[in-house]
């Protein structure tokens, strides 16, 4: 019964209410602007007028579809010459290069396309056009170019710091065990799906916060603090079941929010190309040997651990801070001070220092973008390995000194 009650107390606060509205506004706003707007689910038809939403979804589905199976040297060399036979039609040129009529004749392998620029374009660059330079015969060197460029870049003057030899060997070992050719397949649901996991994380971590920073100060707000804590069961019972309906709500809410979210994009895109290498959906340059369905796993219950982490630390700021509004800001701190100065620092001991904060948890796509490791003693972890242990640490760990800093707390 004091279990159920102190969920009650969770979800019916007003905090709560509005919180839960805001983050379904949000998401629903992404998931509409990602449904009618983004490239990803435009069609340009014969006459090179654009469509979007469902329909325009469902045929490009359809033409991508085709081009599905293995990226062989020939598969890759039949996509550089029907470009080259679209883009050197003068029909189809434009001052500004290709014609929408033209785009429309290639949108087809328009993912295929893509790779071709990430193999051929260097490490660190991207151009568009890169594919329409070349040959049939360039297709020998798509997987090569991976593992030249690779090398390539972590010979670099101002790369060569960042990683150990060891560090060093582990990305070129993994480059030249990657299994080849590769399986494409038309993965448009799971490519918008890890694009916006990151933003979907985010959302939720601040939503937890506010969601649990009330959960000790409200009763020192309002005074409650002298009688809980002098009842029989107050100092021990009562405070175990505030922090296990606190648990309990965080991972209702974050499932029902991340998995409701990646529901919607599935029924409309589909959930093909599942069993796909994440290299052919946009991630040619990652280190990992992963499919699309695997990445999406790994970073929920990533994003899932991360979010209990900062849950629990939001809980012993409630605990200790004694107001709502400083436990919110704190934590919202935590969560975007780091990674905000990530972003805006060169520094190499500082990019290390970040890679130990919470917000590592909620990089989404990033975390498979990034060329990022952990060695310690000697043992080299990818993040996937490393940060969920720590993270399950800090989160088992912060709850004692909750539970002991509330049950401690000397009522005025």
């Amino acid at each position: 019964m004091m279990y159920l009650y102190e969920l009650k107390k969770i979800l019916r606060r007003k905090s709560t209410i509005i919180a839960v509205g805001v983050l379904l506004i949000g998401i629903t706003l992404t998931l509409v602007s990602n449904i009618n707007n983004g490239y990803d689910n435009s069609w340009v038809d014969a006459s090179g007028k654009s469509i979007y939403g469902i329909k325009a979804i469902e045929k490009k589905k359809e033409i991508m579809s085709r081009w599905s199976g293995l990226l062989t040297q020939e598969a890759i060399a039949k996509v550089i010459e029907k470009n080259r036979q679209i883009v050197n039609n003068p029909k189809y040129k434009t001052k500004d290069g290709l014609s929408n009529q033209g785009y429309a004749k290639t949108q087809g392998f328009d993912d295929i396309r893509t790779l071709i620029n990430y193999s051929f374009g260097g490490f660190q660059s991207y151009d568009d056009r890169t594919v329409d330079s070349l040959k049939p015969k360039a297709a020998e060197r798509f997987y090569t170019n991976r593992i030249d460029t690779l090398k390539k870049w972590l010979g670099r003057s101002d790369i060569k710091d960042m990683y150990s030899k060891k560090e060093k060997k582990f990305f070129i070992n993994l480059a030249e065990t990657l299994k080849t050719p590769l399986r494409y397949s038309y993965a448009t649901g799971w490519k918008i799906l890890l694009d916006s996991c990151s933003s979907v994380l985010y959302a939720l971590a601040i939503f937890i916060c506010v969601l649990l920073a009330p959960v000790f100060a409200q009763e020192y707000q309002c005074g409650a603090d002298s009688i809980f804590l002098s009842t029989k069961n107050g100092k021990r019972k009562a405070i175990l079941m505030k922090l296990l309906s606190a648990f309990t709500v965080t991972s209702i809410i974050y499932w029902i929010f991340f998995l409701g979210f990646s529901g919607v994009i599935f029924f409309v895109f589909g959930v093909d190309g599942a069993s796909a290498p994440i290299q052919t959906n946009d991630y040619w340059k990652s280190f990992y040997h992963i499919t699309n369905i695997e990445a999406f796993w790994r970073m929920a219950v990533l994003g899932y651990i991360g979010c209990l982490a900062l849950g629990s630390f939001t809980l012993l700021l409630s605990a200790r801070l004694k107001t709502s509004f400083s436990s919110i800001i704190v934590s919202f701190l935590i969560i975007m001070g780091p990674a905000l100065l990530g972003q805006a620092s060169n520094s190499n001991l500082v990019q290390k220092i970040m890679m130990v904060f919470p917000y590592q948890t909620l990089g989404g796509n990033m975390i498979l973008m990034k060329y990022q490791l952990y060695e310690i003693f000697g043992k080299i972890f990818t993040p996937f390995q490393f940060l969920p242990v720590e993270f399950i640490v800090i989160a088992i760990v912060l709850v004692p000194f909750t539970y002991y800093g509330f049950k401690k707390h000397e009522v005025l």
